[in-house]
């Protein structure tokens, strides 16, 4: 058993660790506004980006309703929800690419806000798995269809209906599809043609590919289908025992394979690009035959036709033979990811029972797939970018005032100093700004009065410098500075040309050559003080052409701007900017890229 004190110290460790993660991180945020800002703004956006997007597009689906007489007795409507297209890849990493991974990871997060929508069916209208149809292990197909349990997971209570596609359980002959894969679908999906009965509707689940493949065999045979003998529990035995019943509610047909049309029909305003066209390949069919499509709708007469495949929305009409009656058809849009559509979607159906049944169905989008990155992420980086290069020039300009208004004034030759009052020899000079002999006196006649015994100023002149003489290689010899003379008495007489009462005469050190003043000139500038406080001259970029023209000799230069960062002569500045947009830019994506990883994590399973 723990000592009863120890409890006490380990409130304390835990209070100084949690003060002191606290003071990191506020010195993190408050070292630097702007980066903390831009980190916070990153985050932000991949939250939206990864999870807030998705709520926001669906905020606006909503179940459609009829209002009848069950509404008004307070019966509500069965809600059942059509996903489309799903086909999840496998789980198996060595057969998995970057791109379904990613597909994978959108497909739960848009699952994780659709089945908040609480409905009351679930029915996948075929294609559940990429490469079904190619599994040759039990064992490995049983763990692709828990894969895709668990990406689609349900609510309890929820129940679920599958339709086979051509990728669950193939179409045709082919050596590449597994031999028993019909036999594992229906281990674990269910039977491939289903009748139910719910809200006084009659739902017809079908088995399009294998329709598909027993009207080749009617074909090869060159009979009709009311003289066709059905395959046994193939799908058209199972349509004509269907239509063998006498059907007193509304039937609702459900296929993979969408219906055949003609080529001119167009698919409505919500599909993204062209129509359904007729097409066969290996393993796939666009729409079923004609003669199929004919004997679907004389036999169960639905009142509306929910089918998947094409990817894409579409919203036909079909014309039944020899009524005139026309039946709704509609596509639905895939759930996951394609190449040729930009949003992804599902479709909302509501069931209203009573004495006269009714129907509504409304579809519903996705967020774009590559909408993140196109429309958040790319935008966001540049802006991110733009707003720290703005930044960077904009504090190396205040840094180069900053350095330039605190550097050093140019050296004075002369530096005051507080004479000794008993120093007789001291003369004063009327040029100091601090003594008693002030530009005041130097324009009147008043002489000037005492000031706490500091009414005397001398000067004495910096040591000469080796640089000051015209090829000085070595040290020279300070030279002393020579006193002022008087000229002469107090007394003196005003000066005709200035009107100033001069009273002494300051006699300079000997005068140097015209050499001397020429270095002396020269050395100053060197050590000016914008120099001393920027460094050298900087070079900006610069484009100088010269050429002749009618005789005379032009030149045209381009100059860079004068906000574009200049290059010093050393160039050991010339990427300081952008060097430093660099590492800041590093700092505000590291957080982000963390962040946008777990979540890509948590989603992959």
């Amino acid at each position: 058993m723990r000592p009863y004190h120890s409890f006490p110290y380990t409130n304390m460790v835990l209070f100084a660790k949690l003060k002191s993660t606290s003071r990191r991180l506020v010195r993190v945020l408050t070292s630097d506004p702007l980066l903390a800002a831009l980190r916070f703004g990153w985050l932000a956006l991949i939250v939206w980006g990864e999870l807030g997007v998705f709520f926001y597009t669906l905020s606006v689906c909503r179940w459609p309703k009829l209002h009848n007489r069950a509404d008004l007795l307070g019966t509500g409507p069965t809600r059942v929800l059509l996903v489309a297209d799903a086909q999840v890849p496998s789980p198996h990493a060595h057969s998995r690419t970057l791109s379904e991974l990613f597909h994978d990871v959108y497909m739960r997060r848009a699952w994780q806000v659709t089945h908040r929508l609480h409905p009351h069916l679930v029915f996948f209208l075929g294609d559940m798995l990429k490469n079904g149809r190619s599994v040759e292990s039990d064992d490995e197909f049983a763990a692709y269809v828990q894969h895709f349990k668990q990406v689609f997971s349900l609510e309890p209570g929820v129940e679920a209906r599958y339709l086979p596609g051509n990728t669950d359980v193939g179409l045709g002959v082919s050596n590449a599809f597994s031999k028993h894969v019909r036999q594992r679908y229906e281990r674990y999906f269910g039977g491939v043609n289903q009748h139910l009965t719910m809200a006084n509707h009659s739902l017809v689940l079908l088995d399009s590919p294998g329709i598909v493949d027993e009207d080749y065999m009617r074909a090869g045979h060159g009979t009709s289908f009311e003289e066709w003998i059905p395959l046994r529990d193939g799908p058209i035995e199972f349509v004509k025992g269907l239509a063998a019943e006498e059907q007193v509610r509304p039937a609702i047909l459900f296929s993979h394979i969408p219906l055949h049309r003609a080529e001119s029909k167009k698919c409505g305003p919500l599909r993204e690009r062209g129509t359904i066209h007729r097409g066969v390949g290996h393993g796939w069919q666009k729409t079923l035959g004609k003669q199929t499509s004919s004997f679907l709708l004389e036999s169960l007469r639905p009142v509306v036709v929910f089918s998947a495949d094409d990817r894409d929305y579409c919203d036909v009409r079909h014309t039944v033979p020899g009524s005139g009656e026309e039946i709704h058809e509609i596509t639905v849009k895939s759930f996951s990811p394609a190449r040729h559509i930009t949003q992804p979607g599902f479709h909302l159906l509501s069931l209203h029972s009573g004495p006269s049944p009714m129907h509504a169905h409304v579809p519903c989008l996705l967020p774009r797939a590559s909408g993140t990155f196109a429309r958040l992420y790319i935008p966001a980086a540049c802006l991110t970018i733009l707003v720290l290069i703005f930044a960077h020039m904009r504090r190396a300009r205040h840094a180069a005032r900053l350095r330039l208004a605190t550097a050093s004034p140019l050296p004075s030759h002369a530096e005051p100093t507080k004479p000794n009052p008993r120093d007789t020899s001291s003369v004063p000079s009327p040029y100091s700004a601090s003594s008693a002999y002030s530009y005041s006196y130097a324009y009147s006649n008043t002489p000037p009065s005492s000031q706490r015994g500091y009414d005397r100023m001398h000067f004495h002149l910096p040591k000469r410098d080796s640089r000051l003489a015209v090829g000085g290689h070595g040290t020279t010899a300070a030279k002393p500075t020579p006193p002022a003379l008087p000229l002469s008495s107090p007394t003196l007489e005003e000066d005709e040309n200035d009107g100033v009462r001069a009273h002494y005469l300051y006699i300079p050190p000997a005068s140097p050559l015209a050499g001397d003043l020429l270095a002396r000139r020269h050395s100053v500038r060197a050590a000016s003080p914008v120099e001393a406080a920027t460094g050298p001259p900087a070079r900006a970029w610069s484009f100088t052409y010269t050429f002749t023209l009618r005789g005379r000799r032009r030149r045209v230069a381009v100059h860079a701007p004068a906000w574009w960062p200049r290059r010093s002569g050393t160039r050991r500045k010339e990427n300081e900017v952008w060097s430093a947009v660099g590492r800041d830019l590093g700092r505000v994506a590291a957080p982000a890229l963390v962040t946008w990883v777990a979540l890509v994590w948590w989603y992959s399973g």
